[in-house]
């Protein structure tokens, strides 16, 4: 279970354990403190793991206790589970919860997620997050009971093919507990066609497969990796635990599957309209700098003065490509990587450079998921590669994305082209009439 808690539409956060004094109005308080605080200190801030078998026996009597006690306004949602593009199979669930429920004050809260595989002993999962107190200007009169914002958490673990029971607590630093029961199946038609690594009923956190690094030598293709930092519900502007999952887990899918000398990482955000992430000689020790850039990312908060830049969300894309064809030696490949867009616009003509030399060649693996298919219409970033005259894969599952690789690297050699001053773009456009602002490059 990866990072539990996301914060949409407030300050944020940051996660660090809680033992106010205040928490021993509990029977289990100076136990569970103990067990919080050397939770907090064992394991990474922003990761999942699995507890100690002591651990595990203090937190089993929390999720065992039938006192009735003060409930928390929460809701929690759970999710269906699905095949990821490391061939595991991906559980989740939402939690949500009425800002006002905290008053605006300093928060903490602690979820624990209890996952039983069908005859096996279950398997404990952890993490706490800390909510910041609201504005005073917020808190002045009754305005903290008329806030429609809420407090909004995604949760997420790993499962083998099998039947499992999930129980997820919720207690914040005032003893207020939400639970939640319920039971889900792993497995399907995917069996039969891909390796599911993790064995039939077994549970673990998620943790993405890292990449090793780069082929020494020289040997291998110079890539560029532009990634969109996206959700993979196109109708939603959060990223959740299980979409930073995904995009951990195609990147490092994609890396494992191309034999590389260099990589350059770009990670940017349509809706904000901003790069996010930049690594030009990326490395396995990238994956958690690019996490944290996922976890600042607040999806849910876009301000007022992009949403007044009608192109910019062109403009960010074009620069990203245009960038590529300006280094004396080019990338042999460029890929843009990650989920399909809302956005749906054209690139202006006049914002697409010229080329100089004939690499690098564009790519785009759009991924799409299972419920979208034959519903699928091009995006921004689809015009631009084709614009480009480059390929578009729209990706369903893992395996379309190891045969979309393979097609990819029957086309891309390994290149040392640099640019040769006089030499004709490769594919300039055409003379034209000085375009209007509203024209657009058509397809």
């Amino acid at each position: 279970m990866e990072r539990l808690i996301k914060i949409s539409g407030i300050s944020g956060g940051n996660n660090r354990p809680w033992c106010a004094d205040r928490v021993g109005e509990r029977k289990l308080a100076a136990s569970w403190c103990a067990l919080v605080l050397s939770v907090a200190l064992a394991f990474p801030a922003r990761a999942q793991a699995p507890l100690t078998p002591e651990q595990t026996e203090r937190a089993s009597r929390l999720l065992d206790e039938t006192a009735p006690g003060e409930r928390l306004g929460c809701d929690i949602e759970p999710r269906k589970p699905l095949l990821d593009f490391t061939f595991r199979f991906t559980a989740a669930f939402i939690i949500r919860c009425p800002w006002k429920e905290f008053g605006g004050k300093e928060s903490t809260a602690l979820i624990l997620a209890r996952v039983t595989p069908e005859g096996r002993a279950p398997v404990l999962l952890t993490s706490m997050y800390h909510l910041r107190a609201m504005p005073p200007a917020l808190l002045a009169g009754n305005n903290i009971r008329k806030l429609k914002t809420e407090v909004d958490a995604s949760g997420a673990f790993a499962v083998g093919a099998g039947r499992y029971l999930v129980e997820v607590l919720v207690q914040d630093n005032r003893n207020r507990i939400c639970r939640k029961r319920w039971r889900i199946k792993a497995g399907g038609r995917e069996l039969a066609k891909v390796p599911v690594v993790l064995e039939a009923n077994s549970v673990a956190p998620l943790r993405v497969n890292l990449w090793e690094g780069t082929a020494g030598g020289g040997k291998g293709l110079r890539l560029t990796v532009l990634l969109h930092a996206a959700p993979v519900n196109p109708r939603t502007f959060k990223l959740r635990a299980w979409d930073q999952a995904l995009l951990l887990d195609f990147l490092s899918s994609l890396l494992q599957q191309i034999p590389c000398q260099s990589v350059r990482l770009v990670a940017f955000n349509l809706e904000q309209q901003r790069e996010i992430f930049r690594q030009d000689r990326f490395d396995p020790s990238g994956f958690g700098k690019l996490q944290q850039s996922f976890h600042d990312l607040e999806l849910g908060t876009v301000s007022a003065q992009v949403l007044k830049q009608h192109q910019g969300k062109a403009e960010l894309l074009a620069g990203l490509a245009n960038q590529e064809l300006i280094g004396p030696q080019p990338a042999d490949a460029v890929i843009f990587l990650g989920p399909s867009s809302r956005v749906d616009q054209k690139i202006p003509r006049e914002m697409m450079k010229a080329r100089e030399t004939s690499a690098p060649q564009f790519f785009y693996f759009e991924y799409i998921p299972p419920w979208l298919r034959g519903r699928e219409f091009p995006d921004s970033i689809a015009y631009l590669t084709r614009a480009r005259d480059g390929t578009v894969a729209k990706i369903h599952s893992p395996g379309e994305l190891a045969q979309a690789i393979q097609k990819m690297l029957r086309q891309v050699k390994p290149g040392t082209e640099e640019k040769v001053p006089g030499r004709p773009p490769a594919d300039a456009f055409p003379p034209k009439p000085a375009p209007k602002v509203s024209d657009h490059y058509e397809m």
